[in-house]
């Protein structure tokens, strides 16, 4: 005789193990949000470690950032790299804080000075410069 296997018993097992899944995930997930900043500091020790100096960009960028991050590059060997743009998660934000911030540190010691207001400063007065030589040129050529 043939015993019919009761499915409903199985089914609920099945659903009982994707919840569990589901909470895991759920939680590890939460622990990686929660660990940013923690991440961000970790990651940047590695990198200043290595001799790898750089400084992550979030946010809507100036007109001269280009001119920034070539700053940055030129002379003193740091690199720029924007990670976000004007919408920013919470959890990416405090990993880019607390990366800049060990960072920032870092270079402020190899360098005794603010290398990051000097190259800001330098690239705002470029950028100034090219936009008046630009403005002086189209009003020449009327």
């Amino acid at each position: 005789m043939w015993i019919k296997p009761n499915w409903n018993r199985f089914t609920e097992h099945k659903t009982l193990a994707a919840g569990v899944v589901l909470m895991v995930l759920l939680g590890v997930y939460g622990l990686w949000l929660a660990s940013a900043s923690t991440r961000g500091r970790l990651a940047a020790r590695i990198d200043v470690r290595c001799g790898e100096y750089e400084v992550l960009g979030m946010g809507l960028p100036p007109a001269w950032v280009g001119e920034y991050a070539a700053c940055l590059r030129e002379r003193y060997g740091i690199k720029y790299r924007p990670v976000a743009g004007c919408i920013v998660s919470p959890s990416l934000e405090s990993y880019v804080r607390a990366y800049d911030t060990v960072v920032s540190d870092a270079v402020a010691r190899k360098f005794g000075k603010n290398v990051f207001l000097d190259c800001q400063r330098a690239a705002e007065n470029n950028w100034e410069q090219r936009a008046e030589q630009k403005r002086e040129h189209a009003v020449s050529m009327r």
